[in-house]
This record gives C-alpha cells, sequence and structure tokens, in this order.
C-alpha cells in the first residue's frame, strides 16, 4: 500500500509541476507580446512623427522655391524651378518625390456657380460645357455635368436649367444626401455631382481644379501642352479656333512664357 500512495504522490507532484510550469510559459508568453506590441506602438509613434516633419519640410522647401522664382521672375512660367518634374528627395529607407502644380494651368470648377443672364447661359458654364465636349463627352452628357456642377457649388436650392440637379435629385439616391451649395475645397468633390461617374471623372479631373473663388484665370504660360482644350473652351465662343490651333500655340509657346 506503501508503493502505491509515493506512486499516487509522485504523479500529483508531476501534475502539479507541469501545471506550473504551463502557467510560467502563458505568462511569459503574454508578457512578450505585450513587450512586442509596446515596441511596435513606439515605432509607429516614431515612423508618424517622421512623417509629419518630412511633410512640413516639404511644404517649407515648397514656399522657399516659389520665393526665390517669384523673386527672379514677373512671369510664373515651366521654366522655374517650381515646375521641375520627377524631384525625388533621399531619405532614410526611403526616397520623398513631389510637384507643384500651378492652379491657374486648369479650369476652375468654382466658376461656374455665376446665375444666367437672361436666356444667356453663364459664360464659365459655357467654357466648362465646351471644354467637356472637347475632352470627350457628348453634347448631352457634357450639359448634364456642367449644369449639375453649377446647381452644386451655386447659393440656392434651385436648378437652373433643365439638366441641373439640386436637393430633390441627390435625396432620391441609394445614399442620400444634399447639393452643397457652395464652393467646392477639392476636385474630388465633383464625384458626387449628377452624371459624373468614375469613369468620366477619371477623364475630365486632369483638366479640372478647386480654386477657393468664382474666378477664371488661366495662366497661358502654364497649361500642359498636352491640354489645349482648355483654350479652347475659353475662347469657342468668341473665336472660330480648332482645338488644333491651341495646340500649335502651346507646341511654339517659349518655356519662359510669353506673357505677364
Amino acid at each position: 500500500m506503501a508503493v502505491v500512495n509515493k506512486k499516487k504522490q509522485g504523479g500529483i507532484a508531476l501534475i502539479t509541476v507541469l501545471m506550473i510550469l504551463a502557467i510560467m510559459v502563458t505568462i511569459a508568453a503574454t508578457m512578450t507580446g505585450r513587450l512586442t506590441l509596446s515596441l511596435k506602438r513606439t515605432e509607429g509613434l516614431t515612423f508618424s512623427q517622421k512623417v509629419y516633419w518630412y511633410g512640413q519640410a516639404s511644404a517649407d522647401l515648397g514656399r522657399m522655391i516659389l520665393d526665390q522664382d517669384f523673386a527672379d521672375s514677373e512671369v510664373v512660367s515651366l521654366d522655374q524651378i517650381w515646375a521641375t518634374p520627377d524631384m525625388v528627395f533621399p531619405l532614410d529607407n526611403g526616397n520623398l518625390a513631389g510637384q507643384i502644380k500651378d492652379q491657374r494651368s486648369c479650369f476652375n470648377v468654382n466658376a461656374v456657380g455665376l446665375q444666367d443672364q437672361g436666356n444667356t447661359p453663364a459664360v464659365p458654364v459655357s467654357q466648362f460645357q465646351y471644354l467637356l465636349e472637347a475632352i470627350g463627352l457628348n453634347d448631352y452628357k457634357a450639359e448634364m455635368v456642367a449644369e449639375s456642377t453649377r446647381d452644386w457649388v451655386d447659393p440656392d436650392d434651385k436648378s437652373d436649367a433643365a439638366q441641373g440637379a439640386e436637393d430633390s435629385f441627390y435625396q432620391g439616391r441609394s445614399v442620400a444626401h444634399l447639393a452643397a451649395n457652395n464652393l467646392m475645397v477639392d476636385i474630388s468633390e465633383l464625384r458626387a455631382v449628377q452624371g459624373v461617374g468614375q469613369k468620366v471623372y477619371e477623364k475630365i479631373a486632369p483638366y479640372l481644379c478647386a480654386v477657393p473663388s468664382q474666378d477664371l484665370i488661366i495662366n497661358v504660360n502654364t497649361v500642359s501642352v498636352e491640354q489645349p482644350e482648355i483654350l479652347y473652351a475659353l475662347f469657342k465662343r468668341e473665336h472660330d479656333l480648332t482645338v488644333s490651333d491651341f495646340q500649335k500655340l502651346l507646341d511654339d509657346r517659349p518655356t519662359s512664357g510669353c506673357f505677364n
């Protein structure tokens, strides 16, 4: 009997030791996991701070470049430092790349918020429609997008044309919302406008920008040679010129600019 009791006691002791060992392993694994998570959090915070300061440095560099260019010349043109393409700066474990774009080299969608003058469409609305047609949209689609964009940025909730869209239209969508009735902050807002699907947006967005005013001022010195449609849209109403005419103008334009 004594031998059996000793065996039972030995078995219980072994089980106890194994249980203690298992608990210690579990505690060690938990501590290791928490330590690893803490290290990752610290690494993430450090990385976020690096990105923030890299961003601040990029903005400061951009301002310095613009200040220097503006001090050197009264003409904003594509031969200045700010317009240098593919600027890349080496960093630890990577590179920082970026570009500066003249917001006067594209069509300001906020300019279309003007009201019609009687039966005569507002000039920026017509110009916007001409631009959309020149880019490749058909007449009906171009009119819809132009009029709907005007309704989106104008301050009232009344549609100014049959092809426009105001609150009543957007409230009927699967995800109901209202028209902004205010200037666009970013050109991506155009995706919420009637008629601007993904394919249409990708086609027209490179030609557009959202300047925080209703002024439509184009710097012909910085318009891309691949976008003569912008100049065509501005002058189609008054002049019998084609996109090809403006393409030739941009091809022959000096890189140092020709207008103040």
